[in-house]
């Protein structure tokens, strides 16, 4: 295993949280007058995370009936950096939160954010898991600073209003006195909730995801337009070559893969694909669906770019065969794809390049899992993922590309 991997535990193999994370929650819990004790949190590790590690945060309201207040802390995964531009994807996020397509940014770390807690029922780690914070140090030794330098912290905006809540550049520290946390969805007034495994292949919620992926893909994203999946799987693969040791590197026929990866760029070339903003991640875990007004949000937007929309497409009908909330989560079970109905020409040519770009998926996150495995600390079984996915794209090849050869041995 490689010597890349880097534990932030504590001695007592506890996560703890960043300094400059504890700083931005304490800062945030101390302007609300209905937190008794922004001092004492509960930090609850959430499942399903495959990148970075994910904690619920929460504060108990003054009357005990309340709904607590909550945010989000992301630590981002060890090494992740190789899949993609942090700032790019810090800067999608706060696009579309101020679209209002997803979650507000709340402050930012060096290996962290801390995001607005979108109210749903989500996968927690058992109630042992649960942990109680409690910050050892008050908020203003924290802080670092005077008593009243909270105040002096939010009152230290830029002068445009349009950029008011940007505050304290040391920390990254956003102005809380402006930030309104929702009890519950933004869309709407019901409980919402994060997707299940099996929710994908029900017609009706398919159908609310492919309404709210088409308004994704028409999203006007700043930045260049340019088509990132080639040169990110190109970059992968090469990744993928320096960390792999040589034993799986050959199993995995990575030498072979750049033909490979020229193939498919040559074959998915063509006036019918149509390029889009792609969140390139669309697995269930990152939708959330209104309960009341079955409104859809689709959050976490690390691999989002401007891409083949039919790849998007496929990677989404590609993990409907995921269950990441198993004892064995890297098990995919591809019986569980759709089929596919097109009810004209056009339906039609998008389905053939949708099954096409399934095999892209497959290499995509194929040598993401070979890289995730060498890099992250996370308990997931990489490398297992990465060899269903490439036996499906070795299996599938020949009846997708009709001039493919016959797979490798």
């Amino acid at each position: 295993m490689s010597s890349l991997k880097n534990n932030d535990k504590t001695k007592n193999n506890e996560t703890r949280l960043p300094l400059d994370a504890t700083r931005i929650l304490l800062s945030l819990a101390s302007t609300w007058t209905d937190v008794p004790n922004s001092e004492s949190l509960q930090m609850i590790p959430l499942k399903g995370a495959m990148t970075n590690q994910v904690f619920q945060i929460k504060w108990q309201k003054s009357n005990e009936g309340d709904v607590s207040k909550e945010v989000i802390v992301r630590i981002y995964g060890e090494g992740v950096d190789v899949f993609f531009n942090r700032d790019v994807e810090i800067q999608t996020f706060e696009c579309m939160s101020k679209l209002g397509q997803g979650p507000r940014l709340l402050g930012r770390f060096d290996n962290g954010r801390v995001e607005e807690f979108i109210h749903a029922r989500v996968e927690i780690f058992s109630l042992s898991d649960r942990i109680s914070y409690q910050v050892g140090l008050s908020l203003s030794q924290s802080l670092g600073h005077k008593e009243d330098s909270n105040n002096e912290l939010v009152s230290a905006h830029r002068e445009d209003s349009s950029e008011a809540d940007v505050v304290a550049a040391e920390l990254k520290v956003f102005d809380w006195s402006s930030v309104v946390l929702p009890d519950v969805m933004r869309c709407g007034s019901g409980m919402g909730r994060t997707l299940s495994a099996a929710d994908p292949r029900d017609p009706e919620i398919s159908a609310l995801i492919a309404s709210k992926l088409r308004e994704f893909h028409d999203l006007d994203m700043p930045g260049p337009k340019n088509v990132i999946l080639w040169d990110r799987l190109r970059n992968w693969l090469t990744a993928a070559k320096n960390l792999c040791p040589l034993a799986e590197a050959t199993a995995f026929c990575l030498d072979n893969l750049e033909e490979e990866i020229s193939l498919l760029e040559k074959a998915m070339s063509g006036d019918t694909q149509h390029v889009g903003f792609c969140h390139n991640d669309l697995q269930y875990g990152n939708i959330m669906m209104d309960e009341e007004t079955r409104s859809i949000t689709i959050i976490d937007y690390e691999y989002a770019g401007y891409n083949h929309i039919a790849f998007d497409v496929a990677n989404h009908f590609c993990e409907m065969a995921a269950n990441y909330h198993t004892e064995t989560p890297h098990v995919m079970d591809f019986g569980k794809y759709p089929g596919d109905q097109p009810s004209d020409l056009d339906v039609e040519q998008l389905v053939q390049d949708v099954e096409k770009y399934t095999l892209v998926s497959h290499l995509y996150w194929g040598l993401w899992g070979i890289i995730s495995e060498l890099v992250n600390d996370i308990d997931f079984d990489y490398m297992e993922y990465a060899r269903q996915r490439f036996h499906q794209y070795w299996s599938r090849k020949s009846m997708l590309l009709i001039s493919s050869e016959a797979p490798p041995p």
